[in-house]
Parts: C-alpha cells; sequence; structure tokens
C-alpha cells in the first residue's frame, strides 16, 4: 500500500631573495595559468564594476582601480592570476574572511568576493595613497614620524588579534597610506589564518556543486579554520618571517609583532636586523637570533630595547600582545616638553596657516568619524541591558520548562544582530563623510535599508512584550530569521523615488510592512494578513506601483502562511505585474521566487512552478545577486518543486547549490543551514541514500540545538527525521526509540495538545503498524487526528496522513470497510484542496485500490489505480507511479486479462524496485510468478515466488496475510 511521505607538491627558491617574495606553500602561478591582464584585454568590466586602472600587481595578481555602478563608489579589485586549483580559490576565500571579519580604520576593507570567466578576484576598498615602503624610500622621515606611522598599522594588527585572526605576511608593501588625510591600513591578509581555536572546528566540506553560482567556488564553510599549508612549508616573505615560520611552527599574534618589529628596525636604523645573502643564511640568522649590530646610533636606548624584545627568538619572551609592544613605544621616558623661542619665528609664521588648516581638516574629520559612531550606536536606544532583562522576565513567566533556554538563544542572536547593524551603520556612515569612497546617494539608500531592518527588529521587540507559549517558542526563530543586514549592500539597487507629495505616506508604508515581516517571524499570521490587506488599499489609493508590489507581496506571504493557497497566487501573480510595470526588478524576483514554492510545491503544477523558478533565476543573473540569499532561497524552493515531483537527484542538486551559498553567507552554524540540510537529506532519501540523509539530519539537529537549545521543539522535528529514516531502512526498534524521544520533546515543549505532537504521533502510529502493533498503533493514530480536529478543524489538509495512517492499520488487521473511510475521507479532503488530479490523491488512491483488489472486486481496483497514475502522470519519477502501474497489473491479473497484466506488471518492476518498498515487491513479484506459470514456466515462477517470499519475510507483519497466500500457491 502507498505510504504517505515524510515530513519533511616542492617550492624552488632562487639564491638570491626577491624583496617581494612569499613564500605560501605553492608556486602561485604555473604553466597552465593565465595573465588576467591577457583575460581583460579590451575588457573594462567586471560584472558591475567598471576597471579605471592598474594599481600593481604581485606574486598572486594584479589589482585594478574600478568603480562600483552597484554601490556607487570607487574600489579596488584584486584578479588572481589563475581560477584554477583549490588552494588558490581557498586562499581567495580565506583572505575574503579574513579582511571582512574586520571593521577597523586601520584595515583595508573588503566587500566581496567573486568569479568572472576563469578568474577569481577580490572586491575591496579603494585607497588612494601608497605603500609604507615607498612613504619611507620617496625621503627621510623624521623618527617621530615613522613610530606614529607605524603605531597606527599596529593597531590595525591589534585588531586583527583581536578578531582571532593573525596576518602573518606583515611587510612595508602591505601597509597603506592615504594621501588625503595620512590614514594608514593594513591590507593583504592572504595568508590570514585564524587562531587555535578557530583552528579547533572541524567545518564539513562540502559536495561538488553545479552552476556558476558564488557559493559554488567555494569547498569549505569557513575557510580561516583551514591549514592550507602543508607541514614543512614556508609561509610568508622570508625577510620579515619569525623563527616559528622557518621552522614550520605553529603561528599566532606574536608572529605578526616580530614582523612588525623586523620592518620598524629596518625603516629607523635603515638596514634590517637579520642579514643574509641567501635564503639558508637568513634562516640560521632568524632561528639562531644573531641579529647585525646597525649603522646608525642616534636611535635611543628604550626603542632599541622595546625592538629586541619583540625580536626575541622564543614566543614567549617577546611581548604578551601588540597592544603592550604599541603602548611601549608610545611611552618615550626621555620625553620633555621644549621651547625653542630664537630663530624660528620666521619658519614658525611660515608653517602657521598650513598647521592651521591641518588641524581645521583634521577637527572636522575627527567630528565625522564621531557622528558615525554615534549614530551606529543609536540602535541601544531599542536593545539594551534593561529592555533584554525586562523580556527574559517575561518569557520566564511563562513556566515553559524550555524558556531560560529560548531566552538565552533568542537573546544571542538579537545582540549579534544589533551589533552587526551598528558596525554597518558607522562603515557606510565614514566612508561617505570620511573617506569619501561612497555617494551621498549610496548612503542614503544604505540608511534607509537599515532603517527598515531596524523597524522589524523593533517590531519583534514590542511582540515580545507580553510573550504567551507561541511565541515564547518562536521567539529564537523569529530571531534567527531577521532579514540579513548584509542585504542592505549586497542587494542595494538605485530605484526611482516617489514623487514629493507622497514621500512621507511611501515612507510610511514601508515602516508598516516592517510590522507585517514582524508579524509573520513570530507567528501571528491572521493579524499580519489584516494590516497587509490595509496597505495594499493604502498603497492602491496612492497609485504608487512600487508600494502596491510590495504591499501585494506581502498580503500573499500571509496568505501563504495561513495555507490560503488560491488567493496567495492571485496576490503574488498581481505583485510581480506591478513590479514588472514599475521596473522593479527586485520585487518581481521576489515573487517569481515565491511563486515558484506556491504554484509549483504547494498547488503540485510542477511544471508551472519550474516556470517561475527559471524566471527568478534569469532575475537573479540580471541583477547580478548570485550567490546570495536570494539565490539561495530559489534553490530551495525550486529543489522542493523537484522533490514533490519524484525528480530526487535533480532536487538534490538544487539543494547542494543553495547549502553552499547558505553556508558561505550565513556561515556553517547558521539555522538556516540546518534547514538546507534538512531539505538535502530528504531529497537523498528519496534517492533511497538514507546514509547520506541521516548525515545532513544529525548535522542539522546539532546546529539547532546550539541554536534553539535541546529543547527547543524544532529540535524534535529535526530528530523525528531521524526517526522516519530508520523506519524506511527497516531499524524499527531505533526508530521507536528515536520517535518517542520526539515524542517526548515537542510535549514538554509545546503540551499536549499541538499539531507538531501529531504530526509525531502519526508517524509513530505508521512504525508500531509496520512492527506489527495495530493496538498501539491505532491509540497513536486516533490521538493524532482528535488534536489536527481540535486545533485546525475537521478537514484540514495536515490530517490527510493520519487518515492515510489509520486506514492503513485498519486494513493490516483485515478490516476493510473502516480501511476505505479513512482512505475515502483522506481523498475527499485533498479533492476539496487541490483536485484529484494533483499528485498528492494518488496515496489515497491507491490505498483504495488495493483494498478493493483484496475484497475481490478488481474492477472498482483498477479503476482507483487508474485515477492514481493520472494523478502523477507527469511525473514520471514519482514513487507512487510504480505501485499505480502494478495495481493496474494486479486488477488485470485478477480479471484474467494476462497481456495486459504482463505488460503493465513488467512497466511497474523497475519503480517498484527503485522504491525498494518490499510489501511492493513482493505483490509484483508474486503476481509476476502466476503469469509465468500460466505461460507454462514453472523455473520461472518459482524463482519469482521464492523472491516475493523474501521480500514479504522482510516486509514484516503487514505482509503476512500475503505470505500466507504465497505459501498456498507455491503447495499447490
Amino acid at each position: 500500500m502507498a505510504q504517505p511521505q515524510p515530513p519533511s607538491q616542492e617550492d624552488t627558491i632562487a639564491r638570491g631573495l626577491d624583496e617581494d617574495a612569499t613564500l605560501a606553500g605553492e608556486s602561485p602561478r604555473d604553466d597552465g595559468d593565465q595573465d588576467p591582464r591577457a583575460l581583460l584585454a579590451g575588457q573594462t568590466r567586471l560584472g558591475h564594476h567598471v576597471l579605471l586602472d592598474v594599481l600593481g600587481q604581485g606574486g598572486m595578481g594584479i589589482v585594478y582601480a574600478a568603480f562600483d555602478e552597484k554601490l556607487d563608489r570607487k574600489v579596488a579589485i584584486k584578479v588572481l592570476w589563475t581560477r584554477g586549483g583549490e588552494l588558490v580559490q581557498r586562499r581567495l576565500a580565506r583572505e575574503a574572511q579574513a579582511m571582512a571579519r574586520l571593521s577597523h580604520p586601520n584595515v583595508v576593507q573588503i566587500y566581496e568576493i567573486g568569479e568572472h570567466r576563469t578568474m577569481a578576484f577580490l572586491v575591496m576598498q579603494y585607497v588612494d595613497g601608497v605603500t609604507l615602503r615607498h612613504w619611507l624610500a620617496e625621503r627621510p622621515q623624521p623618527r617621530a614620524q615613522i613610530l606614529a606611522t607605524f603605531v597606527a598599522a599596529g593597531r590595525g594588527l591589534a585588531a586583527a588579534h583581536a578578531q582571532g585572526l593573525v596576518h602573518r605576511d606583515f611587510k612595508p608593501d602591505n601597509v597603506m597610506i592615504r594621501r588625503a588625510d595620512g590614514q594608514v591600513l593594513v591590507m593583504d591578509f592572504g595568508l590570514a589564518r585564524g587562531d587555535a581555536a578557530l583552528d579547533s572546528l572541524d567545518p564539513s566540506p562540502l559536495d561538488p556543486l553545479p552552476g556558476p553560482a558564488l557559493g559554488t567556488t567555494l569547498d569549505r564553510a569557513n575557510e580561516l579554520s583551514q591549514q592550507l599549508t602543508q607541514a614543512g612549508t614556508l609561509t610568508g616573505t622570508p625577510r620579515y618571517m619569525a623563527p616559528e615560520q622557518f621552522e614550520c611552527r605553529e603561528t599566532d599574534a606574536r608572529t605578526d609583532q616580530f614582523s612588525f618589529c623586523v620592518a620598524l628596525w629596518e625603516a629607523l636604523y635603515g638596514q634590517r636586523p637579520f642579514q643574509g645573502d641567501n635564503l639558508a643564511a637568513l634562516t640560521l640568522a632568524v632561528t639562531e637570533g644573531k641579529w647585525v649590530e646597525p649603522d646608525k646610533g642616534d636611535i635611543p636606548t628604550w626603542l632599541r630595547r622595546v625592538l629586541e624584545r619583540g625580536l626575541a627568538r622564543d614566543p614567549g619572551a617577546r611581548w604578551p600582545t601588540m597592544a603592550a609592544l604599541l603602548a611601549a613605544l608610545e611611552s618615550d621616558p626621555t620625553r620633555r616638553r621644549k621651547l625653542t623661542l630664537a630663530g624660528v619665528g620666521v619658519l614658525a609664521l611660515g608653517l602657521a596657516s598650513v598647521v592651521g588648516v591641518q588641524i581645521v581638516r583634521t577637527q572636522q574629520r575627527d567630528a565625522a568619524i564621531a557622528e558615525c559612531l554615534q549614530d551606529g550606536q543609536s540602535i541601544t536606544r531599542d536593545w539594551n541591558d534593561a529592555v533584554a532583562t525586562r523580556l527574559e522576565q517575561t518569557f520566564l513567566g511563562t513556566g515553559a520548562r524550555y524558556a531560560s533556554s529560548a531566552w538565552s538563544h533568542t537573546q544571542t542572536w538579537m545582540d549579534d544582530y544589533a551589533q552587526t547593524w551598528s558596525e554597518l551603520r558607522t562603515r557606510t556612515c565614514q566612508e561617505a563623510r570620511v573617506e569619501q569612497t561612497r555617494s551621498r546617494a549610496s548612503l542614503d539608500a544604505v540608511t534607509a535599508c537599515l532603517d527598515q531592518r531596524r523597524a522589524t527588529f523593533v517590531g519583534l521587540l514590542a511582540a515580545w512584550a507580553n510573550a504567551d507559549l507561541k511565541t515564547m517558542t518562536r521567539a529564537p526563530l523569529a530571531a534567527a530569521g531577521l532579514p540579513p543586514i548584509s542585504t542592505c549592500t549586497t542587494e542595494l539597487r538605485a530605484s526611482e523615488p516617489p514623487p514629493a507629495a507622497i514621500r512621507e505616506q511611501v515612507a510610511a508604508l514601508d515602516g508598516r510592512i516592517e510590522q507585517v515581516d514582524a508579524m509573520r517571524l513570530i507567528g501571528d499570521f491572521q493579524a499580519g494578513l489584516t494590516l497587509a490587506l490595509a496597505i495594499q488599499a493604502e498603497a492602491e489609493q496612492l497609485e504608487w506601483l512600487p508600494s502596491i508590489a510590495q504591499a501585494r507581496l506581502t498580503v500573499a506571504s500571509m496568505q501563504l502562511k495561513l495555507g490560503d493557497y488560491p488567493e496567495a497566487r492571485r496576490s503574488a501573480e498581481a505583485a510581480f505585474l506591478a513590479a514588472l510595470r514599475s521596473n522593479d526588478d527586485l520585487t518581481m524576483q521576489a515573487a517569481a521566487t515565491t511563486l515558484t514554492y506556491l504554484v509549483g510545491y504547494a498547488l503540485g503544477e510542477f511544471e508551472q512552478g519550474r516556470y517561475w523558478g527559471q524566471i527568478g533565476a534569469e532575475l537573479i543573473q540580471r541583477l547580478e545577486l548570485t550567490g546570495t540569499l536570494r539565490e539561495t532561497t530559489l534553490l530551495e524552493d525550486t529543489g522542493l518543486v523537484y522533490t514533490a515531483d519524484g525528480q530526487f537527484a535533480t532536487a538534490a542538486d538544487y539543494h547542494r547549490r543553495a547549502l553552499a551559498i547558505a553556508t558561505a553567507v550565513l556561515g556553517p552554524d547558521h539555522p538556516d543551514v540546518a534547514s538546507a540540510r534538512i531539505n538535502l537529506g530528504g531529497a537523498l532519501a528519496g534517492q533511497g541514500d538514507y546514509a547520506g540523509a541521516r548525515e545532513h539530519f544529525e548535522r542539522a539537529i546539532e546546529i539547532k540545538q546550539a541554536a534553539f537549545g535541546p529543547d527547543h521543539p524544532d529540535v524534535a522535528t529535526a530528530i523525528g527525521n531521524i526517526g522516519i529514516m530508520q523506519m524506511r531502512q527497516g531499524q524499527y526498534a531505533d526508530a521507536l526509540i528515536t520517535l518517542n524521544r520526539a515524542l517526548a520533546l515537542h510535549e514538554a515543549a509545546l503540551g499536549s495538545e499541538h499539531p507538531r505532537v501529531a504530526n509525531t504521533l502519526s508517524n509513530l502510529g505508521n512504525l508500531q503498524n509496520a512492527m506489527g502493533q495495530p493496538e498501539a498503533a491505532t491509540v497513536s493514530v486516533d490521538r493524532a487526528l482528535a488534536i489536527y480536529t481540535s486545533t485546525l478543524g475537521p478537514d484540514h489538509p495536515q490530517s490527510i496522513g493520519a487518515l492515510n495512517n489509520l486506514g492503513l492499520v485498519k486494513a493490516a488487521q483485515g478490516e476493510d470497510e473502516q480501511a476505505l473511510g479513512y482512505f475515502r475521507k483522506a481523498l475527499a479532503i485533498t479533492e476539496a484542496a487541490v483536485g484529484i488530479d494533483h499528485p498528492d490523491a494518488a496515496g489515497s488512491l491507491i490505498n483504495i485500490g488495493d483494498v478493493l483488489l483484496e475484497r475481490g472486486d478488481a474492477s472498482a481496483a483498477r479503476e482507483s489505480y487508474e485515477l492514481a497514475l493520472a494523478a502523477v502522470r507527469t511525473t514520471p519519477d514519482h514513487p507512487w507511479v510504480g505501485l499505480a502501474m502494478s495495481g493496474i497489473g494486479l486488477a488485470d491479473l485478477e480479471l484474467a486479462d494476462l497481456t495486459s497484466a504482463s505488460d503493465w506488471l513488467a512497466r511497474a518492476l523497475p519503480s517498484v524496485t527503485k522504491a525498494e518498498d518490499p510489501l511492493e515487491l513482493a505483490r509484483t513479484r508474486f503476481a509476476l510468478a502466476r503469469l509465468a506459470l500460466a505461460r507454462l514456466d514453472p523455473i520461472e515462477a518459482g524463482l519469482l515466488a521464492a523472491a516475493a517470499r523474501a521480500d514479504c519475510v522482510e516486509a514484516g507483519k503487514l505482509c503476512d496475510r500475503l505470505l500466507a497466500r504465497i505459501d498456498a500457491w507455491a503447495a499447490g
């Protein structure tokens, strides 16, 4: 009978050392690599970046100045010499991750990574200036100025160390000095690697990915946590490397301190402390701590002692931190206030105006920085310790056993969100007002987006002020599901502003749409729909198409959550058309993604759903949003359509791509990554890869436990998936333990009358029936149906699975009439919801046919099987196709139409075999045995009957009646 589908290599080093040579464990180029200058010959663009000129080049690539048309700012683009090679790709990803984790005035900011044709590139902050090496070489610099410049660079290193990062290749070439204001910025973290704590992580390798998405270029969840160089290889620039790097020992922040002191010693004395004409001589000098006495003698003793400590051979003998080293450099014990009054008057007057202008500029810059910092901290008015304490008490007041855990995980997500908001607000403000690398219009757009994100954030806080059990249960999910702050830059697009006369009303509507989004996050869908409909009416009165499109799409999202699929479809299609008329590509893309899921998955119109998915994918390409969360959502929804259509291999490909992007954007431990793993696991299970599916399910459980706490119902649901896999593998005893555990967690978290409890009970009953425990199965499924009726109503589609399961229990007991009653009720609910020609109806129709066939009514059974086949005819890979064809063949056999029976059963056998359902295999093979005997082929008949009997034994108690029939037939 049809079972209801479950929920859910060596270095060559020249004798003479090149000044800029960087050793990184592999040659950065080989004969197969291509020069990006050749690849870019005649080109003026890289995606949405206009290439301006070449800024420089090195061992790993070439750097261009460019203009980012999307975000309206000048940037620098580092293009690697080659795309080929996993190690090179991971080096780029690691540099990007290292720099992206830093937001500091003395560190060059990373913006994005990407691919163009065969090249990988890195987009970063543009710095109009010179390197520290060039600055030191162009003229003699005063010692005080050298110290101040190095201290500023040291602050950038200290900021990296505070984030758990080690640069490992600090040198004057990797420090820029901006012309406009002398700002010092550290760059090129390409050899950076996470500290020991990060190295202890064990990120999972991702599966190979088809397609061009950004996520497909990365094969690790966190590149910083990976040691790319093999043991025994050198990393860094030899003249600045620490002893531990030459000796291939573990590096940490003190390694950067050594390189820093070598560079500063060189700047002050005009020579490096360690000398060597070749690599071997230099290695010996550094590792034995033998420096060459400098020619200069005017460096104060205190300063030399500071540097000597930083150059200690033993890392433990160096300064404890970079901050301690910087403090020592700034503490001149011989400093005295000196006034020189004679012979400098004219000079002083000549310098006064220059100094005055510089002072004014410095004051203005400092004031702008302060205002940006203040603006970034404004969110503390909404989220602070007092608010957190008040909400914690509200959560605890629900009396739920896991309330404390729910709050602690919720608070963590809200803390991270507020901090990310603050950092982006501050950084973009400084880019526009201090660094002048971002236009005012771009800043305004980012600010407006951040205001919207803040409105949703505040809406959640307001909703939690009177949290009940339902709201509190969803709180960690809601906090984790807040719209990512990063989209305020990655998805920023120029749009036509509304007319001045309605600008305030449009802004107010945007704010109210954010309120609806907060309602969606907390699960208040009905109130959200009411507000969304009011917003839609007001938008239509304003006759501003972008607002109309956004409002209609918001209405559609609430209708979808409430299960009103036809109305949700009409709203989403209307939203798409309004967005099309207003050239609002972002809303068009969002509507196409919604329709992919709604039409293709919820309504089961697979071809139409995939068509919307193609439209969404084209818009992703046009908007240059590959590798973003928008693409992740579309890939997930398209994958679900293929899963529902039974095309599990294709579905798995989509889900792998979605998982890769989500992991790259959100990190390996985000709940959305867990959801992507669950979807991929479901597709793998459909292919019969239960081990692969279980691996993803178990990882999803780990993520959800860390994100929401071990007692959260989402954890219980993920555990339930493991139980279903165990059941489908025939591991009934293990499955029983697992499903009972999921049930206990659900009841403890949600109470005994919640639909999630009913879902688990229905699956448990199905398992108990397979184990030959009909009484226990009846109790479980009866209870599930009672919960559905009391919470959702008597004819809710969510009860279909339980009705089919209870019918299977009755059929196994021989209570055919009761079984038919349950199957027919399930079919009626399905027909009312999606129609009898929907694939979801096929399961009930096959079950009805099985009972009718068992009762001897082969003609009626055949009609039911034919209807089932018609419902899945457009989905040839659906597992129920084989069951329906087998049923028709069985009916024809009983009707003595042996030719037709033989044809249908032969067509069904490959599909039934692929599905690996022993009961259905037994039925089909036994029928083929009877046909073989009718053709007077007793040997073939005997072999088929023996195979059918073995299948029946594997199927267990559900096959008792068929087993008796096979034995009787064989005996006769």
